[in-house]
């Protein structure tokens, strides 16, 4: 899928590599916690490290307009202790952890660290905002989805160096990988893709289902990075104010995607009008990639009575599918259990949380656990890591992390950073498998 073209990044010369630690110390957010004293970038390793941390603000947007960007990641051993590396800031910054390394963004480039060392891949244009981070090729490589204005970039790259980018027009707020492509689910009323009716008109797809005139309509889309910068349309269906499309992962199965979706009764609801802005029922989106059909499937429990949802409910899940059957966690910790063929939902538990309204916890599921890193509203508190089996047995805390003086921030920050996501090695989730 992927040309390869290394382009491992050079080191620094002494001087420079001395002036911008002492410059990047200076920073807001630089740690100086003796737990994780910092390394550079190009002198980073996983070695010893089973956590991975990105922390940091979201310099641009509102408030944060005129704060200083700052961005470090945490490399953590068993013992709850590692280094700290200047990534830079990053709105919505992932991580992956695969068999071919972590992997993340900088604003200039891919970075996948191993246990030897670490390779960076210049991307060849600033980001600010990443949209979406993917493992792809069984884990060989990272695909990344970045925001650009009305312009969205798809970026593979694997860990020796090899890379693919491709600009993508319009907007694509919600993807999902299935078998080895990136798909978004996205509508010509977002800026930048109105064009698209245009090329659905030359090819004839689906043409008994578009909607009429020039109404808004909902697509399939195929974003892979490729050498033509129009994406591939795949299907469309008229255009559903009710659907209260979240951004979070879509698993993939038998050629579907399936996007769990909260279908409000009134999408117009105001305090004018009398409606209930709360009133609807979860429902799976089904997009077939195989012909682009899209149909909706009740989140019902057992006896045909719609699982207890609200709005935004639904946003940012987190889950694992195994056959038919997609485990997910709320961003509120609650751990339910889908079958996509019937939609039938089932509540599994809770997991214990400091601070469950905050929704500043994060999460990662397997086939057996779900496991959490537990982040308290205050910044001051330590981070800690557990683990819940998905089959109801005991849950256990498996580390704690001290990241205080990361997080902590100061005025220039705009306060406190946020923890924006974490990953854990995979022979260590592994290694709890029974």
């Amino acid at each position: 899928m992927l040309s390869q073209s290394p382009r491992a990044l050079s080191a620094p010369s002494a001087g420079i590599a001395a002036l911008a630690l002492v410059c990047a110390c200076t920073l807001p957010g630089c740690s100086s916690s003796t737990a994780f004293p910092e390394v550079g970038l190009d002198r980073a390793t996983t070695a010893n490290s089973v956590l991975a941390l990105r922390i940091g603000n979201s310099p641009g947007v509102g408030a944060d307009a005129y704060s200083t960007g700052v961005g470090r990641l945490l490399l953590v051993d068993g013992a709850g202790t590692g280094n700290s590396v200047d990534v830079g800031a990053m709105i919505d910054a992932g991580l992956v952890w695969n068999a071919s390394g972590l992997h993340y963004g900088t604003s200039g480039a891919e970075v996948a660290v191993s246990d030897s060392g670490t390779t960076s891949v210049p991307r060849g244009k600033d980001e600010r905002h990443e949209l979406s981070r993917y493992s792809i090729d069984d884990g060989a490589a990272s695909l990344a989805f970045y925001i650009d204005g009305d312009q969205q970039d798809a970026v593979a790259v694997t860990a020796d160096g090899g890379s693919a980018f491709a600009p993508i027009p319009g907007m694509h707020p919600f993807n999902s990988v299935c078998d080895g492509h990136l798909y978004s689910m996205t509508s010509t009323r977002f800026p930048g893709n109105g064009s698209l009716p245009t090329q659905l008109d030359a090819s004839g797809l689906q043409a008994d289902t578009r909607p009429d005139g020039q109404g808004p309509a909902d697509m399939l889309i195929r974003v892979d990075p490729h050498d033509d910068p129009q994406a591939t349309i795949v299907g469309i269906a008229p255009m559903d104010e009710g659907l209260d499309t979240p951004q979070n992962e879509a698993p993939c199965y038998d050629g579907k995607i399936y996007v769990p979706t909260f279908h409000k009764t009134y999408p117009g609801a105001n305090p004018d009008n009398g409606q209930d802005p709360t009133s609807g029922e979860p429902v799976l989106q089904v997009w077939d990639t195989t012909n682009g059909t899209r149909d909706l499937v009740p989140m019902a429990g057992d006896d045909g009575s719609p699982i207890a949802f609200s709005p935004g409910h639904l946003d940012w899940l987190v889950g694992h599918l195994s056959g038919s059957v997609y485990t997910f966690v709320t961003s509120y910790g609650e751990v339910y259990s889908t079958d996509l063929g019937t939609g039938t939902t089932r509540p599994l538990f809770t997991v214990p949380l400091t601070d469950p309204d905050s929704q500043a916890s994060r999460f990662t599921v397997d086939a057996q656990n779900v496991f959490t890193l537990d982040v308290p509203a205050d910044s001051e508190a330590p981070l800690t890591l557990r683990r819940d089996p998905l089959d109801g047995g005991g849950g256990e805390v498996l580390l704690t992390v001290d990241a205080s003086p990361v997080r902590k921030g100061t005025f220039l920050t705009g306060g406190p950073l946020m923890v924006q996501a974490f990953a854990l090695r995979p022979a260590y989730m592994e290694g709890f498998a029974r």
